[in-house]
């Protein structure tokens, strides 16, 4: 029996019978501005219900982030009061400093002992790593961290426009699941949408599906027919969209 942790975004769970599976590392990658971290927030929120969360941000402002996801209604003050979230701060490594910030972070998983930690973005925390190599081991440090204590891991990383390749190319064959979220374009307007490329122990949907933001977070709508390209570059949907 694979148990899961519901992300608790409408309309997404059921695409991935019920939530991520715990103890998973999922590679959350998407387009400037498509709401990683804000999806990063819900998966938080609905943690809380159940254990710990250590976010680890090696881009955004801590008050920022608290702030933001405060106005889409989810309560991260009180979830720090009440110690079910670390909000942890690090700046962007060089190479022989990698060591040293995954012990800091070992560290915060021994002190805290969340069941869910979230890297947001590992775009920035491989900045000025060199090479497949070097990455390839941090992630591996990672993965055996987390892995003998069942935490479920959220690599966010950024995925520019007209990009296919996520990172250098590494990240996406370690990770267990992975979710992207792009651009595409229908009839001269922007609309975001998501796909589920790979989720072990999971038959998961296989459909590209809208999705919007509003004041309360993130809402997966129904299939996007007619998209080309959404694997490959920024997307334009067929003029027989609404056939």
């Amino acid at each position: 029996m694979v148990y899961r942790i519901p992300t608790q975004i409408p309309g997404f769970d059921e695409l991935i019978e019920g939530g991520l599976p715990i103890g998973s590392i999922v590679l959350l990658a998407g387009n400037a501005g498509s709401g990683k971290t804000l999806f990063s927030s819900h998966l938080i929120n609905a943690n809380a219900k159940h254990g710990r969360s250590l976010y680890c941000g090696f881009f955004e402002k801590r008050e920022h982030f608290i702030d933001n996801a405060e106005k889409f209604g989810f309560p991260f003050k009180k979830l720090l009061e009440e110690g079910k979230l670390e909000i942890s701060e690090f700046f962007p490594i060089l190479e022989e400093g990698m060591t040293m910030l995954v012990s800091a972070i070992e560290a915060d998983i021994q002190r805290i002992k969340p069941s869910l930690l979230i890297i947001d973005s590992v775009s920035t925390l491989t900045g000025d790593v060199k090479g497949r190599q070097e990455v390839r081991m941090l992630l591996k440090m990672i993965d055996q961290i987390t892995k003998s204590q069942n935490i479920t891991v959220i690599l966010v990383t950024e995925l520019p426009l007209n990009v296919n390749v996520v990172g250098f190319g590494v990240e996406e064959f370690m990770a267990d699941s992975i979710i992207m979220l792009r651009y595409v374009e229908v009839d001269g307007m922007i609309k975001r949408c998501l796909a589920i490329m790979k989720m072990r122990e999971t038959s998961h949907d296989m459909n590209i599906h809208e999705y919007i933001i509003e004041n309360d977070g993130m809402h997966v709508k129904d299939r996007l027919r007619g998209v080309d390209g959404l694997m490959i570059t920024s997307s334009k949907v067929r003029q027989d969209y609404s056939k």
